[in-house]
Formats: structure tokens, sequence, C-alpha cells
């Protein structure tokens, strides 16, 4: 029996776990399992992993953790949740850490992110879709600037969610005439508007084009109206309890800030053309080629590229960080001009075209951008390890907090070096309270120790300001009935506190032997007293919460 090689199969398996392999492997330095929180490195990061870990403790999500919230118990759990949802449920069915599984996921649906524009491109053309695909390897690069590798190790993970999802919606809009596919239309608008509300709006606008194309060449049918106010309806009946949970949440608290025009960025992830290299002229290249042949015959596939492009400059009329952060997933929408340009250019020399070309021209593109050879001037994913800012030895101390302490207990930090990245005190799965780190060192340069000091009482509501829910359509805001000072700018006493956690080690030594300091002083008392320490950090417990504890110093 002839065996016949079916070179794509083959190809799409390579390039999956090649991409696994440059994104995820690397970063954990090929391992699956980890200790603690590995390759976190920012606040956001934390964020999200310590409200899957709460979703999976109440079993629900239908209000925000009182760790998360302030203290507050009746927040109403406001984030969009469907990307917490799944964490939890591939958490159970793989064995793997919350913190193990949400960053894996992560990973992963960017290679779905690729496949699935893979298909997109390959029902136009599937040699240049080949071609293609290997630019997502540009997805792992980190700079200049803040690359978009980024995205992931910041923890901009529900855009990346959202951005997936409205690749399935572009998808659609390329199948939108098969049977029943206005069923595909309401699902992925609902799993939009369920992560990452902005794409919700990327969705509208194409739709509208699209719309304008149909009206222009009179093809808009009864049928297709039919068919996108079907699937609309359905959208909305899906995915009502939750828009009305946004309406008064996020719109209501963070739409009324209005939009930038920004230029440039240098706090937001995001990618410049300027960062293609060597690639940029391929894909200018591509982009004339295609506006050829657009003009000669409408194609999906190319408006859609043309569309993401064109949202990733929308910093110029507003969209700020929304178009930053989308431009980091242009190595996957502009990666059609790439596969156009490689195309068109060697079919003026190969006449009769094959798959094993494609094959072999998307295992070079794949082998140069992935850095396995790299070559000046053309950009490739960066291979580091790294783990990120939780170590064992915090990882430690708030496990202890959240197995060994009350769940009322009111839990103080003094200074710490990775807690301005605060997301992450919330393992302790009690309401972090802080010192005000200016308060702290301008102490510490006055030679003083003071009982009463600015402490901050940190959880999540820069967002929504603790909504809560009064009926169905009316809500209130705990940040604002009790003002924002309450929360960050006031003075509160160190005796008030049931456990107080020391760093004993910093990259600051005189903020290191000032928390000693303290510490000492603390356990002068009878009922204070260490309880926890693993000689990096120490926990002290204070048994006589708001008797005196410490006298104001003005020199030591």
């Amino acid at each position: 029996m002839k065996l016949k090689l079916d070179f794509e199969k083959i190809y799409l398996i390579i390039i999956f776990f090649f991409i696994l392999w440059a994104g995820v492997a690397n970063l954990w330095d090929y391992k699956i399992n980890h200790d603690f929180p590995f390759s976190y490195m920012a606040s956001d990061t934390f964020q999200h992993q310590v409200r899957i870990d709460s979703i999976k403790q109440m079993g629900n999500y239908r209000y925000e953790a009182p760790y998360i919230a302030g203290g507050f118990k009746d927040a109403i759990g406001f984030y969009p949740p469907l990307m917490y949802h799944l964490d939890v449920i591939m958490s159970y069915a793989s064995g793997l850490e919350n913190y193990d599984i949400a960053y894996l996921l992560t990973f992963i649906i960017l290679c779905f992110s690729s496949l699935a524009f893979y298909l997109i491109i390959r029902r136009w053309n599937k040699h240049i879709a080949m071609i293609a695909l290997p630019l997502s390897f540009l997805l792992f690069t980190r700079g200049p600037g803040i690359g978009p590798y980024a995205l992931i190790t910041w923890g901009s993970w529900p855009l990346i969610f959202g951005q997936f999802f409205l690749i399935c919606f572009f998808w659609y809009m390329t199948n939108f005439d098969l049977k029943y596919s206005w069923i595909f239309l309401a699902v992925f608008l609902s799993a939009i508007a369920l992560q990452h509300q902005t794409e919700l709006l990327f969705a509208a606008g194409f739709m509208i084009i699209m719309g304008i194309w149909w009206l222009a060449k009179k093809e808009f049918s009864k049928e297709k109206i039919k068919h996108f106010t079907s699937g609309i309806l359905l959208f909305l009946v899906i995915s009502a309890y939750y828009l009305i949970i946004f309406r008064f949440t996020l719109v209501k608290t963070q739409v009324p800030s209005g939009f930038n025009i920004v230029a440039t960025t240098s706090t937001d992830q995001t990618l410049y053309l300027s960062n293609f290299g060597l690639i940029l002229p391929l894909l200018i290249i591509g982009m004339i080629i295609a506006l050829f042949m657009l003009k000669k015959k409408f194609s999906t596939p190319i408006l859609i590229s043309f569309f993401m492009l064109l949202v990733g400059f929308g910093n110029y009329i507003g969209l700020e960080r929304h178009a930053f952060k989308t431009r980091c997933l242009w190595p996957i929408y502009l990666s059609l001009f790439l596969g156009i340009s490689i195309y068109y250019l060697l079919k003026l020399v190969i006449k009769k075209w094959k798959t094993a070309y494609s094959f072999a021209i998307g295992i070079i593109l794949a082998i140069i951008l992935s850095g396995v050879v790299a070559i000046p001037y053309i950009p490739h994913s960066e291979r580091f390890t790294s783990a990120g800012i939780m170590n064992q030895y915090h990882w430690q101390t708030f496990n202890w907090i959240k197995g060994n302490t009350d769940e009322d207990s009111k839990v103080l930090f003094l200074y710490g070096d990775v807690y301005n990245q605060n997301a992450m005190l919330r393992n302790t799965f009690r309401v972090p309270y802080m010192v005000n780190t200016e308060e702290y060192v301008s102490a510490l340069a006055n030679r003083t120790i003071n009982r009463h000091i600015g402490i901050y009482l940190l959880g999540d509501h820069h967002g929504v300001h603790y909504a809560y829910r009064k009926s169905l359509l009316d809500y209130g805001y705990h940040a604002d009935e009790i003002g924002k000072d309450y929360f960050y700018n006031t003075q509160r006493d160190i005796c008030d506190f049931d456990f107080i956690i020391v760093d004993k080690v910093s990259s600051q030594a005189a903020l290191a032997q000032y928390n000693i300091l303290i510490a000492n002083e603390l356990i002068k008392n009878d009922f204070i007293k260490p309880v926890f320490d693993n000689g990096i950090v120490v926990i002290l417990e204070n048994s006589n919460r708001g008797e005196d504890c410490i006298a104001e110093q003005t020199t030591f």
C-alpha cells in the first residue's frame, strides 16, 4: 500500500508544539508543575490568579471574595468571568494548580488564535496560510519597548482570550453561509461579551463595514438580515445577565474618563511596525499586492487583516491602550501579508506550486522567527526563564496565613520589596493592609517609630469602586460612599492588627533593618510573639489587638 504524506497536517502539528516550546516551555524551564506562581511578573497576573482561586474556593462568582474587595462581602463579581471559569474547570480536569493552568491555558489560547486565523486564510489560499503562520512566533518578543511577551507575563490574559474569540468571530464572517451559522455568531459574540468587551466594539465595527459593502453591492438580502438578527438576539439572551453588571460597573466607572489621543506609549505592551525589522518590507509588499487583489476581487481575509491593522492605529482616534495592546496580536493579523508577499514573489519563478514548498518555507521561517537560528535585524521570539516576582519564602508566608488564621483576621504587611505589586497579597485569603511606603521611608529617614502611620486598605476597587447590587438595575458603590481617602489616605494604628508580616531581607538593607527594629520593639510585649519564621519573613501575632504595643519614638 502506498502511503501519501499529508504535509499540511504534519506542518500544523509541528508549528503548534513549536509555538508552545518557544513560549511557555522556555519561560517555565520545561517544567509544567511549580511550587509557587512561576513567571508572574506584575500585579495583574496575581489579580487573575487569586480571583481564579477564590472562585474555585467559593464555587461561584456571584460576589468578589472579601480579600479582593476591601473586606466587603456584597461586592458583586464584576470581572468578565469566562476565562476564570475555564481555568477552574481545567484545573479540576488536569489536576494542575490554578496558578499553573491559568498561565498554560493563556499560551494555548494564543496558539489556538494563530491556528484559527490560519483557517481564515486557508479558506482563501492554503499555501499563503502555511507560509503566514510562523509570524506568530513574534508574539513572544520583548522589545524594544514593552513588547508582546509582556502581554502574557504582565497579566493581560483577558485581552488574549478576547482576541481569540474575536478571531473566531472573524472565522464566522468567512463562513456565515454555513447552515445555522448564526448560532456561531451568537456564541462568539457572547464569548467576547463575557471575556473582554473592547473586542465587541471591533466586531461591531467590522459587521458595519461588511454591511456597507453588501449594501453597495446590493447583496444584503432578507436572508442575511434574518441570519444576523437571529444571531444577535440569541447573543443578547445569553449575555444579558452579565451585560447588566458590565453596564453598572466597568461602563459607569471607566468610560466617563474619556478617550485619549496619544502617539506612543511607555507603559503599555505594544508593537510598532518598525519592530518587524527586515520583515517589514515583506509586509508592505504583501499589503500592496493585497490592495490590488482586493480591488480586483473582494476577499474577507484581506479585509480582516487591513481592519485589524487600522484598529492597531486606533490610539490616534482615542482607543489608546486598547489599540496599543491590540498591536501585540499583529504577528497574527498581519501574517497574511507576509504569506502573500513570499508566495507571489516566489510564484514569479515557480510556476507549479506544491504543498511541500509551503511546508519547507514555513519550517524555515519558523526556525528563523523562533530564534533557533538568529539573523540580524530579523526579530524572533526571545528565549528566557524567569521565576518572576514570587518566591518560595513569600509563598510559604501566604499559605501559613491562609491556613492558620481566622478569616476575619486583620493582617498588616510592613515594607517588602515585592509588595508594590500588591495583588499578590490577596493570596493570604485575608483582607490585606500595607504600610504607605513613602511614609515608612520618611519615618526611617527621620529616625522615628510611628505607632500611627498611613496604612493602605488594599483591594480591587480602582475599576468599579466596590460596586454592589441593590436591585437588578440599581447599584451602590462602597468606595464612593465611604470615600477613597479611607482606603489610601488614612492613618491607622499598628497595634490594631492581629498579625504583622515583617520582611527581614530586602534589597534596601536599611528598610530591612528598620523592619527588624520595629519587630523587636513589638515583641517586647508579652502578647506579641513570632508564630512563623522561614529566615526571610517573620509573622508576629498580636493577641491583644488595640492594646498599647509600641511607643512613638522620635529617635533611635
